[in-house]
């Protein structure tokens, strides 16, 4: 992280071996808008936004309060979870070739979340 290490992480990089994270990693968490990096930490908290029958079941839509990100999920017609994809917004998925979250991507995600706690 070097010089723009906000002062919560000084020391913690190299002892939690968060300075082994891709560089372009740590400029994405740094980037994330404070929504977004909410959701990320915290998870999303649904609302129900619409639904509806579909063939012999069931489509929801639900909305995250915080982001506005959309779940849509298929159901039987006896309630069970056959299907569910995401409608993100802008800006909120990493960019493509940085592959899946890791759990260390996941503990730098909570540090910036605090961090931004702290500063508001």
């Amino acid at each position: 992280m070097g010089r723009s290490a906000h002062p919560l992480l000084v020391g913690r990089w190299k002892r939690g071996g968060l300075m082994g994270l891709n560089k372009e990693v740590r400029l994405w968490v740094e980037g994330i808008d404070e929504t977004s990096l909410k959701c990320r930490d915290l998870h999303h908290s649904w609302n129900h936004y619409t639904a509806g029958r579909k063939g012999r079941g069931y489509e929801r839509t639900l909305v995250c309060k915080g982001c506005d990100t959309l779940k849509v999920q298929s159901l039987s017609s006896r309630g069970m979870i056959l299907k569910t994809k995401y409608q993100y917004i802008e800006g909120y998925l990493r960019p493509k070739g940085l592959g899946r979250v890791t759990k260390e991507e996941n503990a730098l995600i909570r540090l910036q979340s605090i961090i931004k706690v702290v500063e508001s």
